[in-house]
């Protein structure tokens, strides 16, 4: 028995997909034979289930490259995170505390400068000159451990010179005996005043002040981290708006990590040792604040 063209059509699915019994296929079969519409149709059918699947993995490929770059920047996120905690401990374990003057220091001139001996141990020791308004200088003198070693070297009672005569330094700064007053051991503490070790005494109670410029750097960041920030809030529908809040987390990262090294004291001794660790903290924190926005913005959208 032949089957009619709206009967077969509705089996040809089935017969195409090889999903029909024995019976309707040689039914089929046996239409197909005198039917170029039918058969027609079921040469389109083959095509369209050929093509189908890649029309369909589109969406699912497209949502696996979102899901994969998402993961990625989850990682990089944490990887950031874990790097400015790497950064803050480092700055942490090398900044230096300093020691009290030794009992056995002693400062002394030659015809080749200012030297001080000492049977101490210490990681370093620094000195720093510092001008006097009639002209002359002042050299403090300072011995100075850290957290991450310590006694790393022996001063073994051999001269070590704080200033040499007749040498350039700096760019052109040349010293003369005359021209340094006394030589003073400070303890860094802003409380203690600074011992003379040698010449003679140029005031009372001489201490060697800490560096303000850190304090002024956070009170900087923390001010344009507010500006923009106020920015992105007042354009927040505007498209804009993000790029305000982008340049805010810089100076709010630069906060952030000068908060996790030093808290609120941010007077410093070495700001030299410290700034390039605190910077390189706020850099690996600002790419972490870059990445978890992006991922909030995708989340949104």
């Amino acid at each position: 028995m032949k089957l009619a063209c709206p009967i077969v059509r509705d089996l040809l699915p089935l017969y195409a997909e090889n999903l029909a019994s024995a019976e309707s296929r040689d039914a089929v079969e046996a239409h197909l034979q005198d039917c170029p519409a039918c058969r027609k149709l079921l040469a389109d059918m083959k095509t369209d289930f050929c093509a189908s699947p890649v029309t369909e993995t589109r969406p699912l490929l497209r949502i696996r490259r979102v899901l994969r770059l998402r993961w990625l920047r989850g990682v990089l996120l944490a990887a950031m995170l874990a790097l400015a905690v790497a950064f803050c401990i480092t700055e942490v374990q090398s900044r230096p505390y300093y020691l009290p003057c030794p009992s056995d220091l002693r400062v002394t001139d030659n015809e080749t400068g200012i030297y001080f001996v000492s049977d101490a141990k210490c990681d370093s020791w620094e000195s720093h000159i510092t001008p006097e308004a009639d002209g002359g200088y002042i050299v403090f003198l300072t011995l100075e451990n850290t957290r991450r070693s310590q006694n790393y070297i022996d001063l073994k009672g051999e001269p070590h010179y704080l200033v040499k005569w007749n040498e350039t330094y700096g760019s052109s700064q040349v010293y003369h005996k005359s021209d340094i007053r006394a030589v003073y051991y400070s303890n860094n503490d802003g409380m203690t005043d600074a011992k003379l070790l040698w010449g003679t005494p140029v005031a009372d109670g001489v201490q060697e002040l800490p560096r303000l410029a850190l304090t002024y750097y956070l009170l900087f960041s923390a001010a344009l981290a507010i500006l923009f920030g106020l920015l992105a809030l007042v354009f927040r529908k505007k498209p804009f708006s993000r790029i305000f809040l982008c340049i805010a987390f810089a100076p709010l990262a630069f906060c952030a990590a000068v908060l996790a090294t030093r808290g609120f004291e941010t007077a410093t001794y070495s700001l030299t040792q410290e700034l390039p660790l605190i910077g390189w903290a706020s850099l690996a924190l600002y790419a972490a604040a870059l990445l978890g926005l992006s991922l909030v913005w995708d989340k949104k959208a």
